[in-house]
């Protein structure tokens, strides 16, 4: 089944998937993700969440390569679909051990003018870990390097599946227009 219209996967988007996956393991300060504003912790995402300033030194180029790679796929996109993208948000990094999720969910919220999302997978996921549209039906496994991009309205709200056999890593990106 091809992606409904609106979505758009694209292999390879970046290729030093084990070596940032390398460096976020080294990290110290993954802490418990949050739900947009709110500063609770909440049952409906169990994940890590860190967010990485670019270091000077050996992981810049990194970064910079992920970040540019990532720009130049929003602004395809924008081609594509006729969207306005004004600016960009700080890269999110995401951590889901086994079992670990985030229930169904739009990336918009009043005050945040994100018109497009993106999700980047760090990772292979032999079982689980799925990125699922829950008013498509539509199931995307999780492969590193796979990048997908979508509106970030409702109608495209998604959630992460827990995965079962190892930890998956992502990136996750926003546009806002």
């Amino acid at each position: 089944m091809s992606a409904p219209r609106g979505i758009e996967i694209v292999e390879n988007a970046f290729v030093q998937n084990d070596e940032m996956v390398r460096h976020l393991d080294a990290l110290d300060h993954w802490e418990a993700s949050r739900i947009g504003k709110n500063p609770g912790i909440s049952d409906l995402r169990t994940s890590s969440t860190c967010t990485t300033p670019i270091e000077p030194g050996a992981t810049s180029s990194l970064f910079d390569d992920l970040r540019r790679n990532v720009v130049q796929l929003f602004k395809n996109y924008s081609f594509t679909y006729n969207v306005n993208l004004t600016s960009f948000e700080p890269t999110t990094f995401n951590r889901y051990k086994i079992h670990e999720k985030f229930s169904s969910h739009a990336d918009y919220f009043e005050g945040s003018n994100r018109v497009v999302s993106a999700v980047l997978f760090l990772n292979d996921v032999g079982e689980g870990g799925e990125l699922l549209f829950t008013f498509f039906d539509y199931t995307i496994r999780p492969v590193a390097g796979r990048a997908v991009i979508f509106p970030s309205n409702y109608l495209f709200a998604h959630e992460a599946l827990p995965p079962r056999s190892e930890a998956k890593y992502s990136a996750a990106f926003w546009a806002r227009g």
